[in-house]
């Protein structure tokens, strides 16, 4: 279980084909500490078990061992060495709870279409397909990237949602796409 909170930005140091998967290491420096293979990390928010560790205290390598179903619901496919991810360590029992509940469980991928400032706030406005947005509600909550967004209009027609916010701590995370 995860908040949609990102700690950190890691960055892709490679992905390649493995015997029985498909392995992607990435760097990270906070949210390396106290982790141990076998452990839960969201990696852009899916839920990912960290298969091996290397490195450093302060600059650790993790390893991610990824299944077809993983790399077909993602966007892992678009990420090349050196490009950022977003990171966040499991939600600990007892722990404060910030942002949402985020299962890390991925449902599929959608399309930025635009990220702009409005006035004072920062509107995000992305197109999803028709089985995603079944389960979009004004109101509701979405994760993009691991980032915990709250959605303040949806378009089932047109098959669009957006989020609307003047935090932007959160926005900075998400790269410009253009």
């Amino acid at each position: 279980m995860f908040t949609g909170i990102v700690e950190e930005s890691g960055r892709v140091q490679s992905i390649a084909t493995a015997e029985n998967a498909i392995r992607m290491v990435v760097r990270a420096r906070v949210c390396g500490r106290g982790l141990k293979a076998g452990g839960s990390l969201a990696v852009n928010g899916c839920c990912l078990t960290v298969t091996k560790i290397s490195g450093g205290a302060r600059d650790r390598r993790l390893q991610f061992d990824l299944l077809e179903e993983t790399w077909r619901r993602t966007n892992f496919h678009a990420l090349r060495p050196g490009a950022a991810v977003n990171l966040e360590r499991s939600v600990r029992a007892g722990g404060g709870m910030d942002g949402h509940f985020v299962t890390g469980h991925i449902d599929g991928v959608g399309k930025i279409i635009r990220w702009e400032r409005s006035g004072r706030d920062h509107v995000l406005d992305i197109s999803a397909p028709p089985d995603i947005m079944r389960y979009i509600v004004v109101k509701g909550s979405v994760a993009v990237d691991g980032i915990s967004l709250t959605v303040a209009a949806a378009r089932k027609k047109s098959g669009q949602f957006s989020e609307q916010s003047r935090q932007q701590a959160k926005r900075e995370q998400i790269e410009d796409p253009r």
